[in-house]
């Protein structure tokens, strides 16, 4: 298992910025993985235990599956994600607010299902997944930047 965090400093209220994240349907506009298709595969309302599957087209063209594992108000939205046997990752973010700003820090905890994707994450993926958290982290920040430009 390994880990990766990047953080990122956004002109909106903690309440916001978790709403946007916790609105998991949306996660396809920010992240890294480019999905051609997000569903919830559970019934019901988005809330602790819904599942999703994402047909992800960048890195890789395949489905992954998440399950959010926590929602809390203004402070913290995870979800743990798996591809088959071969990969699972527990994903957070945790929001505060100083000042006007919220301090938004995306956390990654890698769990490879096997030799081969532990070699190919410690050789490629491990350094590029920061470098792609970041991305992500500053698209969520695009957002924000656009509501408060109009």
């Amino acid at each position: 298992m390994w880990t990766s965090a990047v953080s990122v400093d956004i002109s909106a209220r903690a309440e916001d910025v978790y709403a946007y994240l916790a609105d998991f349907p949306r996660h396809s506009e920010w992240s890294s993985a480019k999905m051609a298709k997000l569903e919830q595969i559970t019934p019901g309302p988005v809330g602790i235990g819904s599942e999703f599957a994402a047909a992800e087209t960048v890195p890789a063209k395949v489905v992954t599956y998440s399950r959010i594992t926590a929602l809390e108000p203004n402070r913290r939205v995870a979800w743990h994600s798996w591809f088959g046997k071969l990969m699972a990752a527990d994903w957070e973010f945790d929001i505060s607010e100083h000042d006007g700003m919220t301090h938004l820090v995306q956390r990654s905890r890698w769990q490879p299902g096997n030799l081969g994707m532990a070699l190919f994450h410690r050789v490629v993926r491990r350094r590029r997944i920061p470098v792609e958290n970041l991305q992500s982290l500053e698209r969520i920040k695009a957002a924000f930047d656009k509501v408060t430009v109009r």
